[in-house]
């Protein structure tokens, strides 16, 4: 399906079998055994045949003529430079509550809920696919009200952030609105697609699980979508002074990080160890020690204070996304 541009069902012995005396052949040749032929390519040229856009992407190396294999895909994470972690990303995403709301009293007839399931249907096989065009991606399958994709891995939080705002888009005048939950799971590339799957498919399950659901699981954290952009978008405080100043912020300032998250969150647990109700001290010592006194001419105040508050506020949305800037600085 990648090298090809038409499928065709036929009843001449060639191709895939799929049942009785029919068989499936990728090819636009048409004779006097071909049922129907279609044009499968995902864009809007008309080639003489009905379309079937059902072609997904995947990356091809046209100097070689052939698909790229995983382990090829998990070297070009983190631009395929010496820094930052190679390894595969798999993403499972789902429509939440999709058969609830072609049940709803809106969907009052066969038309209208033939309508809705093919738009649906088009934004994962065909807009979704676009997306995908020109990353290191592979897709496993992606069409109906699910997807489910594998690639170098920091190319696929950022496809997964682009389809969950593309989604919300597309669905914006329904009035149920729509939400799309994800599981994402890191793997080297050397795992089996089976256990990739299911990996995968469980990740997928606890972002379901969250009330309301519109989540997702990424680093073993599961957080509501939103909390995750907003986290995001505060986060570029912390990361510009980084970058300014990697000697400071280093390795070890990103995994201390972690540490006062897990700290925070044994507050909120049965097992309360009250040792941890220092974290906020400890904010202040580490930056003290580590940060300011290298740079005492700088005001690390900002960067402070929005560590406190992210830790404070989004707990497990701060985690992964200082987990992913751990990933991403480390070498390969």
């Amino acid at each position: 399906m990648a090298k090809s541009d038409a499928l065709q069902i036929t009843k001449k012995q060639q191709g895939i079998k799929i049942f009785g005396d029919y068989y499936i052949k990728f090819d636009g040749y048409i004779d006097d055994d071909t049922v129907v032929a279609y044009d499968i390519q995902n864009d809007s040229s008309f080639r003489g045949l009905r379309k079937w856009e059902i072609k997904s992407y995947v990356k091809f190396s046209e100097h070689e003529q052939r698909i790229e294999e995983f382990d090829e895909l998990a070297l070009e994470s983190c631009g395929g430079g010496e820094i930052g972690v190679k390894a595969l990303m798999s993403l499972k995403g789902d429509v939440d509550n999709m058969g609830n709301f072609l049940k709803g009293k809106n969907i009052n007839s066969f038309a209208i809920y033939n309508f809705l399931s093919r738009l649906i249907d088009y934004f994962f096989s065909v807009k979704v696919s676009k997306k995908m065009e020109g990353k290191n991606v592979y897709t496993v399958f992606a069409g109906g009200d699910d997807l489910f994709i594998i690639g170098a891995w920091d190319e696929v939080i950022e496809l997964a952030k682009e389809i969950e705002h593309e989604f919300k888009l597309f669905c914006e005048s329904e009035k149920s609105k729509l939400s799309i939950s994800m599981g994402l799971i890191m793997t080297k590339s050397n795992k089996p697609i089976n256990f990739v799957a299911d990996t995968s498919e469980k990740a997928l399950e606890e972002a379901k699980e969250v009330p309301g659901k519109d989540a997702i699981t990424l680093f073993g954290e599961t957080v509501k979508w939103v909390d995750y952009q907003d986290m995001l978008k505060n986060f570029e405080v912390i990361q510009a002074m980084a970058n300014n100043y990697p000697d400071a912020f280093n390795m070890a300032f990103w995994y201390r990080l972690l540490e006062l998250c897990d700290m925070r969150e044994n507050l909120n647990s049965k097992n309360v160890n009250i040792k941890n109700a220092l974290w906020r001290s400890k904010v202040s010592y580490m930056f003290k020690r580590n940060i300011i006194d290298r740079h005492k001419n700088e005001n690390f105040d900002a960067v402070i204070k929005s560590v406190e508050k992210n830790i404070e506020t989004y707990g497990a949305a701060f985690k992964v996304v200082v987990s992913e800037e751990i990933y991403k600085r480390r070498e390969a």
